[in-house]
């Protein structure tokens, strides 16, 4: 899969910065709902101060001060 993505023509891989990798490892020890990769998307929108994420996966419901939206309201309506 992962060979697919890179050499799809509308893919790019992106690495995490450190300090959101470093965030994550922090943030899937304490939230046992979280998988890495979603710690990783976290902190992410952490270190961004966003705090709505489009998503069906209810782990994001632990973490408090993220709105996890599955519609398509519009949350700033």
């Amino acid at each position: 899969m992962l060979d697919r993505l890179i050499e799809g023509a509308h893919f790019e891989i992106v690495h995490a910065p450190k300090a959101d990798f470093n965030a994550a490892q922090a943030l899937f020890r304490r939230y046992n709902e979280l998988s890495f990769v979603d710690a990783t998307l976290v902190a992410y929108l952490e270190r961004e101060d966003i705090e709505y994420l489009y998503s069906f996966d209810d782990d994001f419901d632990a973490i408090n001060g993220l709105k996890r939206l599955d519609t398509s309201d519009n949350p700033f309506s």
